[in-house]
């Protein structure tokens, strides 16, 4: 805040020096996910959240959608943390695989999630749908996902950049 760079550590209450994800919520926390957990930042220092999902895990991407929810992809699935309620998701729920990389919500409300090794899935209540080298991607490793302006998907894979427009991709 006062023009300073400032350096954190396990010290300061991160849960691992590797940090691999940051987000700032819409109440303007800062959390960061690290090689063993995730943390928000309280003005002094990190703090870890009290309880639920897998908090040692790998934290592999951090995402929050319009409703307030923070989503956490870790090397033990994908974590929903909504107040003081945890949800996980994985395999047992559905899941292709419990290792999400990235999470994205359209501006129709989807979420999507691409995995480190299953490819891409519309999450939805009506319905999980997955979509894999089968589909048209050029690898099912995905690194992030973004929207353009006319609604498509633009997909950062591993193999290339890849845009979904109408169920089809292109590279």
């Amino acid at each position: 805040a006062d023009g300073r760079i400032r350096r954190f550590s396990e010290r300061d209450g991160l849960p691992d020096i590797f940090v691999r994800a940051l987000w700032e919520d819409r109440d303007g926390n800062l959390w960061a996910g690290t090689n063993a957990g995730i943390a928000r930042y309280d003005g002094r220092r990190f703090v870890t959240p009290a309880a639920g999902g897998e908090e040692t895990d790998l934290v592999r991407c951090l995402f929050e959608d319009r409703e307030g929810n923070l989503w956490v992809g870790s090397n033990g699935g994908l974590t929903r943390y909504r107040d003081t309620v945890f949800t996980v998701y994985g395999r047992t729920e559905g899941l292709p695989s419990d290792e999400p990389n990235t999470v994205f919500q359209d501006r129709s409300g989807r979420i999507w999630i691409g995995f480190h090794d299953s490819g891409l899935m519309l999450f939805s209540p009506g319905g999980n749908r997955v979509f894999t080298t089968r589909d048209g991607l050029p690898n099912n490793e995905i690194f992030s996902i973004r929207e353009a302006a006319n609604g498509d998907l633009l997909i950062a894979a591993r193999g290339g950049m890849v845009r979904m427009h109408d169920g089809r991709f292109s590279t």
